[in-house]
């Protein structure tokens, strides 16, 4: 596959808040993969928001390749995530029909392992592992997913630098990095991209250290733009109040003009009356000759 870089309008932003997901930084690199790989089956275990499994469902909507993409999650929430009301997943079905409503995709609102039966061997291009972080979870999701994915599939792992509390993903890759061709990502809690073939894509050894300073960097953009736009919000708002009240107070204003000014008149009126009286008793009367 050819690498090309893309500059992607994620169109689920404007319903969901892009800096409230730890998975942001990785999307753009996401978004690159995937249009590379055009992959025909995509398998999301752990959506939550969406976040991650909207970059991916705008790939396919925007390089309009065919695709069938599965969000696999309880969205019931866990010790990680916390636990949370049915309005996450009410908010995902509402993105999913808002933006990408002619994709093939599919909720599956159930655990990994029910969902796993769902799936025949060989048959996913793409895994995206993103559920609970444990070292004892992710290993068994990967274990019992590994048969699913394609000869020459891609898994990706998040949380891969995360070893705050019982996470332990990082375990887990630290193993893997020793079996599989792999790459990894820092910025945004860790990404790991294993390749059961090395050869999906080509050179990604040279690429490594570009991948690493061009979407870490490109992330801290992004991230320090929506940073001052959230800074420049309140300054912005409070401009627009003020436009407003000054708006507000000229309209007033002309108001108050326009009834001084009836006043004037009607005063000015008054005023020239008596005037204008005796200037015609004193006007002498012409005569016809």
């Amino acid at each position: 596959m050819s690498w090309n870089y893309f500059n992607p309008v994620f169109e689920s932003d404007r319903d969901l808040d892009y800096f409230d997901s730890a998975w942001a930084g990785h999307r753009y690199f996401a978004y690159d993969l995937m249009a590379g790989l055009k992959p025909k089956t995509v398998v999301e275990l752990g959506a939550h928001r969406g976040f991650s499994f909207f970059a991916f469902c705008q790939v396919a909507k925007d390089q309009d390749f065919e695709c069938s993409l599965y969000a696999v999650d309880t969205w019931k929430g866990d010790l990680h995530t916390s636990y949370y009301e049915e309005d996450i997943f009410k908010k995902v079905v509402e993105v999913k029909d808002k933006y990408y409503s002619a994709l093939q995709i599919s909720l599956l609102r159930m655990t990994f392992d029910e969902a796993v039966g769902c799936f025949e061997d060989n048959s996913i291009d793409l895994l995206h592992i993103d559920g609970y972080h444990t070292y004892e979870a992710v290993s068994h999701d990967f274990k019992k997913w590994l048969s699913k994915v394609t000869d020459d599939g891609v898994i990706l792992f998040h949380d891969i630098t995360e070893t705050k509390g019982d996470f332990g993903v990082y375990k887990l890759w630290e193993e893997l990095k020793i079996k599989y061709v792999t790459f990894e990502f820092s910025h945004s809690h860790g990404l790991g991209i294993l390749l059961l073939k090395s050869s999906k894509i080509p050179n990604h050894q040279v690429f490594h250290g570009i991948w690493n300073n061009y979407y870490s960097l490109l992330h801290s953009f992004h991230e320090q733009r929506i940073v001052n736009e959230r800074r420049m919000n309140p300054l912005m708002d409070r401009i627009g109040a003020l436009e407003h009240e000054i708006n507000e107070k000229n309209r007033v204003i002309r108001e108050k003009n326009a009834e001084v000014q009836k006043i004037y008149n009607s005063i000015s009126w008054r005023l020239t009356q008596p005037v204008r009286i005796i200037i015609d008793i004193l006007r002498p009367a012409r005569t016809k000759l």
